[in-house]
């Protein structure tokens, strides 16, 4: 059983003493999605990358919930044309690890 510091890794942590361990990007990237789409006052995407914040999940993958993600070309270059500030404090909480 993993303990606190061991594998599976910094950007996952153990919770409970059972060792559940859990993604530390998941609050992140469901905020940094909810942001942007409001900003953009848009809906998901089906285009890929899989891994941007405004991907339609469709299949409910978590593996792409709990991943760290990042925002396409087109959603980064929507969000800098609108909201350059923005973009880069949600890139910062994206890029949050370790």
């Amino acid at each position: 059983m993993p303990q606190i510091g061991h594998e599976p890794g910094a950007s996952r942590m153990i919770s409970g003493c059972i060792g559940h361990v859990y993604s530390i990007f998941v609050a992140g990237n469901v905020a940094v999605t909810g942001i942007a789409g409001y900003l953009l006052d848009t809906e998901s995407h089906d285009k890929p990358p899989a891994d941007c914040p405004l991907h339609l999940n469709r299949n409910r993958k978590l593996d792409l919930l709990t991943a760290q993600q990042r925002f396409c070309k087109a959603c980064a270059a929507k969000l800098a044309k609108s909201h350059p500030a923005e973009l880069k404090a949600l890139n910062a909480i994206l890029a949050a690890k370790d």
